[in-house]
């Protein structure tokens, strides 16, 4: 199907939503070196040191058992890969996921970093979205996908990653699981003139899906890495709305019919 887009006013029934999601966002404390504030530890934070060198935080989710996986990236001394963390209700890494609480993938070829992180309907998995070198050395969207204990899952994409290509350096911001379990990708590429918003819609097991703007990938003139660091997707109803955060004055909002 092909796609269109529609700029809407920003109002304040969508305003109120926003600053909802923000307050639950802003809840978690998250910041740089995987720093989760609130209601954990003794102090009411946890710092904990992810891999052997610096580690950096993206983003995180609360699941339906009150624990929270986080992702970001770490370096192992020669480059930085995908790091995931999953931490109890009080704050401490949970020993029953990946090592000792921890995840380290080296994704593609060379450096990669993950952004974003979904999970599966029933917390049977969880999705890992970012950026990661491929055979050429370009980046490219990345997504993986692992079970409950920390696990990649290898029928997924290609030997356990989704590598999608789509301009010549593709950066991925956000990911999230549509109504159907579908993975919706939000960042931007570079296409060797201009940057452009770049949004990827992936099957069950980790494909483009054709039945998204007929090859699974959809691009817009609309601001670039700008537009993508600072925006969500949210799927409403088969819509996807693409929205940016308040601080700018008019904000506009995309709607994509898909």
């Amino acid at each position: 199907l092909a796609l269109s887009t529609t700029v809407v006013a920003w109002n304040d029934l969508l305003r109120s939503q926003w600053e909802s999601a923000m307050k639950h966002a802003i809840h978690l404390g998250l910041i740089s070196h995987f720093l989760i504030s609130t209601l954990y530890g003794a102090t009411g934070k946890t710092l904990v040191p992810i891999g052997k060198y610096e580690s950096y935080a993206k983003d995180a989710i609360l699941a339906e058992d009150q624990k929270i996986v986080a992702v970001g990236s770490s370096n192992n001394g020669a480059l930085n890969e995908f790091a995931i963390a999953k931490f109890k209700s009080n704050g401490k890494l949970d020993p029953s996921f990946g090592n000792k609480g921890q995840v380290l993938l080296k994704v593609g070829t060379g450096e990669s970093s993950a952004q974003s992180v979904d999970t599966g309907y029933g917390q049977r998995w969880y999705y890992v979205g970012g950026q990661a070198k491929d055979g050429a050395g370009n980046f490219r969207f990345s997504v993986v996908r692992l079970n409950s204990s920390g696990q990649v899952d290898p029928g997924y994409g290609t030997n356990g990653v989704a590598m999608p290509s789509i301009g010549e350096q593709d950066y991925l911001r956000s990911i999230q699981l549509d109504t159907h379990g579908r993975v919706l990708g939000l960042g931007y590429t570079n296409n060797g003139t201009r940057e452009e918003l770049a949004i990827i819609r992936l099957t069950e097991d980790g494909q483009l899906d054709t039945g998204f703007s007929s090859d699974g990938k959809f691009t817009l003139a609309m601001g670039g890495s700008e537009m993508a660091n600072d925006s969500l997707l949210n799927d409403f109803s088969g819509k996807i709305w693409l929205y940016k955060s308040p601080q700018v004055s008019r904000i506009p909002f995309c709607k994509i019919l898909a």
